[in-house]
């Protein structure tokens, strides 16, 4: 199921960037690292979340920000290679383009997924600010 909702919003996004950059885009390398930020966009909520209900202070170290950097790096890669491994996101993008009203709102979807996990990221910053 999990496997499933993840290839729906790639394929969201793959289609909202053949929409926008056309047909002769690398658009597989574009929804995959959308996919990422907007996995990050979550990750960084959720850490938000636990920084406000448990006043855990995140340390700033520089080791930190290289284990932040180094894990973003390899989701990304993971994300490619899911996706371009025996070109799974054709199949991928054929499967839901016969599947019954998948297709009809791909910028309602990308549209809640990024500015929906941005905005809910900036409003637990916010409230962590308040509540320092």
């Amino acid at each position: 199921m999990l496997c499933s909702i993840y290839e729906y919003v790639y394929f969201n996004l793959y289609q909202w960037s053949v929409k926008v950059n056309g047909k002769e885009y690398y658009n597989n390398y574009s929804a995959s690292i959308m996919l990422t930020l907007i996995l990050f966009f979550n990750i960084t909520t959720l850490i938000s979340i636990g920084h406000i209900i448990s006043g855990w202070k995140i340390p700033n170290l520089i080791e930190y920000k290289i284990y932040v950097l180094s894990s973003a790096v390899i989701i990304a890669t993971a994300n490619y290679k899911y996706f371009t491994y025996k070109k799974r996101y054709i199949k991928i993008v054929e499967h839901y383009k016969t599947v019954k009203n998948a297709s009809g709102s791909v910028s309602l979807v990308v549209g809640w997924l990024v500015f929906g996990s941005l905005g809910l990221l900036f409003l637990t910053w916010f409230i962590g600010l308040q509540l320092r």
